[in-house]
């Protein structure tokens, strides 16, 4: 079988054609290790779905457990990239937290909570991938820089907050993951409209009156 989509010249790939054989056996691999599990996985699957041929996998990844690897690594990092540092941030309060919640959404709709449930499957199998995932998502995670936020805010008088961890993560819950839980987005509710509705309750319950105005 011949790598498809590519007009391919004698001899060697070039350096694009190369690139691009990586990006269609990741994005291959993604969707089937999330859909069928790391143990499950079929590499002819993934060659198929890719376009390209299971030698051509284990000559770029020697195993399935390496292309797992590159794919969980990967994830993370750009996972944890992507996540603003949100202490010290001035903007008005509405703004910072409708950013937040966009983020947010955007990681629920991502392959990141699949990749998770099928790391999470191979802890035992794969325990240091599992502990270096945890650590980084526990350091670098979209809720623990919402905590710092909301400890901030506390601090600085412009929320009262108990428990700062429990607040970040029902917002999380309640933006990111309760619509597609409910199966709201089968109904006319928008993702801007459960947005709004997540902010207005944060602030009426947690920020003083002043605060709320100024949001």
């Amino acid at each position: 079988m011949q790598e498809t989509g590519l007009k391919r010249a004698p001899g060697r790939p070039s350096a694009e054609e190369s690139e691009d054989i990586h990006r269609r056996i990741l994005e291959a691999a993604t969707r089937e290790f999330i859909t069928a599990g790391y143990e499950d996985c079929s590499m002819s699957r993934v060659a198929k779905a890719a376009g390209s041929t299971k030698p051509t996998i284990y000559r770029l990844y020697p195993s399935k457990e390496a292309l797992f690897k590159t794919i969980i690594e990967r994830a993370i990092q750009e996972y944890a990239g992507a996540q603003p540092e949100l202490v010290g941030d001035t903007r008005p309060l509405r703004v910072i937290l409708k950013e937040v919640a966009g983020r947010i959404q955007k990681s629920a709709k991502s392959s990141m909570p699949g990749l998770w449930i099928a790391v999470t499957a191979v802890r035992e199998k794969f325990p240091e991938v599992y502990r270096s995932a945890t650590e980084i998502v526990a350091q670098k995670s979209i809720a623990t820089k919402l905590t710092a936020l909301f400890e901030d805010l506390n601090a600085r008088g412009v929320m009262t907050i108990e428990r700062p961890l429990l607040a970040a993560n029902n917002f999380a819950l309640i933006v990111g993951s309760a619509p597609r839980i409910l199966n709201t987005t089968s109904t006319s509710y928008s993702d801007e409209e459960v947005i709004d509705q997540a902010i207005n309750l944060y602030l009426a319950a947690y920020a003083p009156i002043k605060a709320q105005a100024e949001a």
